[in-house]
């Protein structure tokens, strides 16, 4: 009998261990658990919502269509509002319920958390094109699915310098006070425009709300300006620019134009806005456009047509997925790294460019296509990529608000 209770105790002593062990531990699930980070309700919900349903669409899609080597993906996200205390503890969340990938969202928020992807290992692409987020050396587990803002802005300023007939065309720098206002200009844009004889003559910051943009702009003397701002801002700009009646034309980055942007700016005179898009737009003949136009026309039939913010939100999850697929069955952190890193000429199918990594840069190129806004809609301006030298610049500094 002492026998029979002993060996019971030991049991009993056994169980309560392991299930002692298993609480600290993350959970598991036999689902691929892919999360989300996304603005919108906040301060760039204007382009961060649909970003968030290209997301959330193509993922529907995948599961619909096998999932992921015959796993079902669940994307685990929320509505941070834009709001970097939100995005550290929704990330925390998401750590613990053991992610395996995040898309991620703003500039200043992902930058908070580079310390705590990196320690906990969990691949991030976020829809800021931050050039510092794309340092596989200083920030291994942080990529981005775009051409970045410090190489849009050099693309945009190799551009004016081209199409400029004086030699030291005068150019100004809009932006907002915030991290991602201040990215693709200091010091990147700024050094490289002493480089090419480019005169930054003015620097005029503009909140994200667009307020006092008339104000601001009506001492504006620049012949050129490179704006990075979202829709909002963008739009107020370029309305203050035709009520002023001045002839400045606009270099908009990536997060200041697309299609809701240009139906928004009205009649624009030919030839004064460019955009900077390194991805493809609704109108574009890809084939991964033509995929998301029949995904849009599936999930939402009351909602005719997408911005290019849905491409973006389409072309971060696809990449991720991608390199989830690659890994099989080891979905650690550090193979999902390896196998983004693996990437090379890569087709999402909804972009001129293609997607190559390597361990030390996590950019897929530094090629884009120069756009512009005529008749309300953004129209290629040539079948051209314009390409500067691939490389990880300075970091900047920023003042946050």
């Amino acid at each position: 009998m002492k026998k029979i209770l002993r060996a019971v105790l030991i049991l009993t002593l056994t169980l309560n261990f392991l299930v002692l062990a298993g609480c600290g531990r993350k959970e598991k699930t036999t689902e691929i658990l892919i999360g989300g980070i996304f603005d919108q309700s906040g301060a760039t919900s204007d382009v961060g919502a649909e970003y968030a349903d290209g997301v959330i669409d193509y993922v529907r899609y995948v599961n619909e269509n096998g999932g992921i080597n015959g796993r079902a993906v669940k994307l685990v996200y929320k509505d941070y509002a834009y709001k970097i205390s939100e995005a550290y503890t929704w990330y925390e969340e998401l750590e613990r319920k053991g992610v395996i990938a995040i898309v991620g969202w703003g500039t200043g928020d992902t930058e908070a958390l580079t310390p705590k992807i990196t320690a906990d290992k969990i691949p991030f692409i976020s829809g800021s094109y931050s050039d510092k987020l794309a340092n596989g050396k200083n920030y291994p587990y942080n990529f981005i699915g775009a051409t970045s803002y410090s190489d849009q802005a050099r693309i945009g300023l190799k551009f004016i310098k081209n199409e400029s007939k004086e030699p030291n065309p005068k150019v100004a720098f809009i932006y907002n006070d915030t991290a991602f206002g201040h990215s693709p200009f200091f010091p990147d844009a700024e050094n490289f425009a002493k480089e090419i004889g480019v005169n930054v003559v003015e620097k005029i910051v503009i909140p994200l709300s667009g307020a006092g943009a008339k104000e601001k702009l009506q001492i504006m003397e620049a012949q050129w300006a490179i704006v990075q701002e979202t829709g909002t801002a963008s739009v107020a700009i370029m309305k203050a620019l035709k009520e002023l009646k001045k002839d400045t034309k606009l270099i908009l980055l990536n997060w200041a134009i697309d299609e809701n942007i240009a139906k928004q700016a009205g009649d624009i005179e030919p030839d004064m806005v460019y955009g900077i898009i390194p991805y493809g737009v609704w109108d574009d003949d890809l084939p991964g456009v033509k995929l998301l136009h029949e995904i849009n026309a599936k999930y939402h039939p009351d909602v005719p047509e997408r911005s290019c913010r849905y491409i973006q939100g389409y072309i971060n999850i696809r990449i991720i997925l991608e390199a989830v697929k690659m890994a099989g069955d080891d979905l650690r952190g550090e193979v999902i790294k390896e196998k983004l890193e693996d990437l090379e000429n890569f087709d999402t199918g909804a972009s001129f460019n293609r997607v190559s990594f390597s361990n030390k840069i996590h950019k897929p190129s530094s090629s884009v296509m120069v756009y512009k806004l005529t008749g309300g809609k953004i129209v290629l301006r040539s079948q051209l990529l314009i390409s500067i030298e691939r490389k990880i610049w300075k970091e900047y500094q920023c003042s946050l608000p």
